[in-house]
C-alpha cells in the first residue's frame, strides 16, 4: 500500500493525481504569465529641435512634424550606429531598420521638445539608453548641423 494512503486515507488515490496535476497546471501557468507581464527594458531621451522664425503656426507644425520624421529617419539611425562600432551590442541594434521601426518620437507639450524612447526586450536598459542618445546626437550632427551649415532658410 502507498505511504500516502496511510497518511490521507479520506482521499482517495486518483483524487489525490488530480490535485497534483492541478497544482502544478497552476504553478505553470503563474511562471507563463510572469514571463509575459514581465517589464521590458526602455530608454529614453528628450531632443531639442532648432527654433524657427516663422510666425504662421501652420508652417511651424509642419516644421517640427518634419524634425519628428528626420530623427527616425533611417540615415540617421545609420549615423548613430556607425558611432558606436566600438561598443558591444547586440545584432538587432546594428541594424537600423530594425532600431528605426522600434523607436518612437513623441512630440512634448512644447513642440520644440520630442522625447526619443526605444524599448525591447533583445537589449538591456543600459545598451538601449546608449542607442537613443547616439540617435539624438547622430541627429544633431547630420541634420541640425548641416542645416546650420547650409543655412537653409526657415
Amino acid at each position: 500500500m502507498y505511504t500516502h494512503a496511510r497518511q490521507f486515507p479520506h482521499i482517495s488515490l486518483p483524487l489525490r493525481f488530480t490535485i497534483r496535476r492541478l497544482l502544478v497546471c497552476t504553478f505553470l501557468i503563474a511562471i507563463a504569465c510572469a514571463w509575459i507581464t514581465r517589464p521590458i527594458p526602455r530608454a529614453s531621451t528628450i531632443v531639442s529641435f532648432p527654433k524657427i522664425q516663422r510666425a504662421d503656426p501652420k508652417d511651424v507644425q509642419i516644421f517640427y512634424n518634419t524634425q519628428v520624421q528626420l530623427v527616425k529617419c533611417v540615415f540617421v539611425v545609420r549615423a548613430a550606429i556607425r558611432q558606436l562600432d566600438k561598443i558591444d551590442l547586440p545584432d538587432e541594434l546594428r541594424k537600423a531598420d530594425w532600431v528605426a521601426a522600434r523607436m518612437r518620437v513623441t512630440p512634448q507639450s512644447d513642440i520644440a521638445f520630442a522625447e526619443v524612447s526605444i524599448s525591447s526586450d533583445k537589449a538591456t536598459a543600459d545598451q538601449l539608453q546608449t542607442i537613443v542618445d547616439s540617435i539624438v546626437k547622430a541627429y544633431e550632427q547630420e541634420v541640425v548641423s548641416v542645416a546650420k551649415k547650409t543655412s537653409m532658410p526657415r
